[in-house]
């Protein structure tokens, strides 16, 4: 359980990288908050599942992936979409 914590750690320090990258490219706020939003939901969810399936409950693990993860996903897409154009 001790080493998911620490790669999601390591994950959220990706993250925070990624946005700094993110703020020096000129990344409006119309990008940089769904993008930020979408990957702290995707982590949530991801997070969420694997305890879940450490504690074998793997509906609740399923869940998490579809209520927090899917929609971390789409967000991150969007706002890569309004990065591009």
């Amino acid at each position: 359980m001790g080493l998911m914590w620490f790669i999601l750690g390591c994950l959220a320090a990706l993250v925070a990288i990624g946005g700094l990258k993110l703020a020096k490219m000129g990344a409006t706020w119309r990008t940089f908050v769904p993008g930020t939003i979408g990957v702290l939901l995707f982590l949530f969810g991801l997070a969420w599942s694997i305890s879940s399936a450490i504690e074998v409950e793997p509906q609740s693990a399923a869940m998490g992936l579809v209520f927090f993860s899917i929609p971390g996903l789409l967000l991150v897409l969007l706002s890569y979409r309004l990065l591009i154009k």
